[in-house]
């Protein structure tokens, strides 16, 4: 009998010999909507739907694959189908585990009694994160594997295939699966440049049942949809297009209803995720180093996968792409041949597994050392067990009488309880040494994530930032539109936070053509008047400082006064007649007149000044006096506008 092939990294156990005499090494492309295993030495044995049927009362597993799935949308309340992988990732691990035991054992047959451990390869998106790959791993190890490999499945695909991804030739491969789209450029037995979308069949089929529910009020399930995308789902404009119905429920009357739609129809329905996945391979393209690209130029871009089968998808590609597009042989084996190439030949394709960030050896060590001291502390058992052992191997190999046969199967029920014993100690080593890891990855990309949230933190104060800072410059524009005077945006870069220094600083002076007297707004009303300018600065005089005076008037009764700045943040506006219907509320505005020969006092007619808060009326006087608000937060001005008046 052959040595096992041995991998770098993977020590082989006391037992490892053992196990492979029960057991046969198999190869999982371990899909989201299809799973498909690999035999070594048999070829494809099993291609079923991942899906699992579930008691929700008891919490059993009721039935797996092509029996689940012919329960989908069918089922009574206390039993749910559920497809335990979603974007190509574990979304339940439990079901998972238990789906992928279903598999070893079915795969084993009768000699599931034996408690089979086989090595396995499972394919993987390329996309997925460290903790996704270790729940993968975790899964098959748990459901029996004595030891578990992962390869990316572009690259199984790329394999099974029969690309040649051990030579110095550049190869690409997409792969687009029910849940995941992964398109690679492989070379020298590696993945030189990959790209993943969490895009596929089932994204297709979800379409459909947009579009249905969109353009037709018909609610359908996504296996009728699926079913369209399969009869006359297309990429590219058909010779003859050709036609299906939809049927479903209606959701204005709720009556069963069934509509004819027409290939071009399903094609508009499909469209998004058609273009994404053509972008996903132009964007590989592009980052592809030019030297391999003449060599996919050269053999053309290879589709794999169940979406490969959707009609005129690689005459959209190579319309795309301008390459020569082909369609691989039995596109939806593709990846599952690849991996069961890897279990054929090991060694062959050692580079083309995904390497592993942790130390497989740890967990052999642990396992190498509890089985040391379990021999030196209970050496009298082992040695008749050893002995049991020699027996049971001499006995498998001479079985040729009904005695032999019988005494064979008789040692070989004694010898399970012992094997189930030392795979359960073997486990406990697994998970011991997994939980470590699992630790230290965890705490890894937890510091990972607070750092990327501190950086998108930063990154939102800035786009807000930017954000306001577009919506004041907006308004400016507005009101540099309506203002009838040459005009300047400015900022304001310095300002008296109390409020008591009643000035502001720009940051334009006499460069930019600012003189002593303009006026200074913002898009809610009146500034104030520059006061002093240098050469690249503006001080500006508010219209709140005591020393202002603004010739305004009442907007509703056209009552006329003064306003003038007082300490604080309000204004005074004396000089008006007790006659006149002032009321609290009123908005005051710029009259547009000077005081007497005051031209300082003279603005721009029609600017909001603020409103009036307060009439304070003396009864021996023929004049009231009004408290003003002004319109404008001078504490928080940011941006304004320089009116050249002059």
């Amino acid at each position: 009998m052959n040595a096992a092939p041995r991998l770098e990294g993977v020590s082989p156990s006391l037992f490892d010999g053992l196990f492979g005499l029960f057991s046969r090494d198999i190869g999982i492309d371990l899909g989201t909507a299809n799973t498909l295993v690999h035999v070594r030495g048999r070829g494809i044995v099993i291609a079923e739907p991942s899906v699992v049927a579930k008691d929700q009362r008891t919490g059993a597993v009721l039935a797996i694959g092509a029996e689940a799935k012919r329960m989908v949308g069918r089922t009574p309340a206390s039993i749910v189908a559920i497809r335990p992988l979603k974007d190509g990732v574990i979304s339940d691990f439990d079901i998972t585990e238990q789906m992928l035991n279903y598999f070893i054992r079915k795969v084993h047959g009768e000699r599931a009694l034996l408690y089979p451990r086989p090595r396995v390869i499972v394919g993987i998106p390329s996309g997925v994160t460290e903790v996704e790959k270790r729940a993968v791993q975790d899964a098959a190890i748990s459901a029996g594997a004595r030891w578990a490999r992962l390869v990316e499945e572009p690259m199984a695909a790329a394999i099974g295939a029969g690309l040649p991804v051990n030579e110095p030739t550049g190869s690409m491969i997409v792969d687009i699966g029910g849940g995941t789209t992964e398109v690679a450029v492989t070379s020298l037995g590696g993945i030189v440049i990959s790209r993943s979308i969490r895009i596929g069949g089932d994204e297709m089929d979800s379409d459909i049942v947009q579009y249905a529910r969109r353009e037709f009020n018909l609610l359908m399930g996504e296996r009728t949809a699926e079913d369209i995308k399969i009869a006359i789902g297309s990429a590219y404009p058909l010779d003859e297009e050709v036609s299906t119905y939809f049927r479903g429920r209606d959701l204005l009357t709720g009556l069963p209803r069934s509509i004819e739609v027409t290939s071009a129809q399903i094609r508009e329905a499909i469209e998004p995720s058609i273009e994404s996945i053509v972008e996903a391979i132009k964007q590989t393209i592009e980052e592809t180093p030019p030297e391999l690209i003449a060599d996919v130029m050269d053999q053309g871009i290879y589709l794999a996968g169940g979406g490969a089968l959707l009609r005129g998808l690689d005459t959209r590609v190579a319309e795309a792409t301008q390459m020569a597009v082909h369609v691989a042989e039995d596109p939806l084996t593709c990846v599952v041949r690849g991996c069961g190439m890897i279990v054929e030949d090991l060694v062959k394709y050692e580079r083309s597994l995904v390497m592993e960030t942790y130390s497989s050896n740890s967990r052999y060590l642990l396992r190498m050392a509890s089985f040391g001291r379990a021999r030196r502390n209970q050496s009298g058992v082992l040695r008749p067990f050893a002995l049991l052992v020699l027996v049971s191997l001499l006995l498998l190999l001479a079985r040729n009488t009904d005695v032999v046969r019988g005494s064979s199967t008789f040692l070989t029920q004694l010898l399970v309880p012992v094997q189930r014993v030392l795979a359960d100690v073997g486990a406990a080593g697994d998970r011991f040494a997994s939980a470590i890891s699992q630790i230290d990855r965890l705490r890894d990309d937890n510091a990972r994530l607070l750092t990327e949230n501190d950086r998108l933190t930063l990154e939102n104060v800035r786009l807000r930032e930017q954000a306001i800072a577009g919506q004041q410059a907006e308004r400016l524009l507005t009101l540099q539109r309506t203002v009838p005077f040459e005009s300047i945006p400015a900022l304001v870069i310095a300002r008296d936070p109390t409020g008591i220094l009643h000035t502001i600083v720009l940051g334009i002076g006499t460069d930019d053509g600012v003189k002593v007297g303009h006026v200074v707004l913002s898009d809610q009303g009146l500034v104030g008047r520059v006061s002093e300018v240098g050469t690249n600065y503006s001080k500006v005089l508010l219209v709140t400082d005591s020393s202002s005076v603004v010739s305004a008037l009442v907007q509703g009764s056209r009552a006329t006064g003064i306003v003038r700045g007082q300490f604080g943040d309000s204004l005074i506006m004396d000089w008006l007649l007790q006659t006149e219907p002032v009321k609290e509320g009123d908005v005051v505005i710029t009259a547009g007149l000077g005081i007497g020969d005051e031209l300082r006092s003279l603005y721009p007619k029609g600017l909001v000044i603020g409103t009036i808060a307060q009439i304070q009326t003396a009864q021996a006087a023929a004049y009231n006096r009004a408290i003003v608000t002004p319109a404008v937060d001078l504490r928080r001005l940011e941006h304004v506008l320089v009116v050249k008046t002059n």
